[in-house]
């Protein structure tokens, strides 16, 4: 999760970033396996996603 909080501050901060998933073939897939190529975080309500939805802070 540490490599992922990085990622974002690195881009918020104006880098280019791709994040990537390294795992042998019968474990490929990691989280995006059950997310359909999608990215799943914790929120604590409807109000946290609108400035996702929107492209704003």
């Amino acid at each position: 999760m540490l490599r992922c909080a990085a990622g974002i501050a690195a881009l918020e901060n104006g880098s280019d970033v791709m994040m990537l998933e390294k795992a042998s073939e019968t474990l490929s897939g990691g989280n995006t396996k059950y997310t359909a190529g999608a990215m799943r975080f914790c929120f604590n309500g409807m109000e946290d996603l609108i400035p996702l939805l929107h492209g704003s802070k």
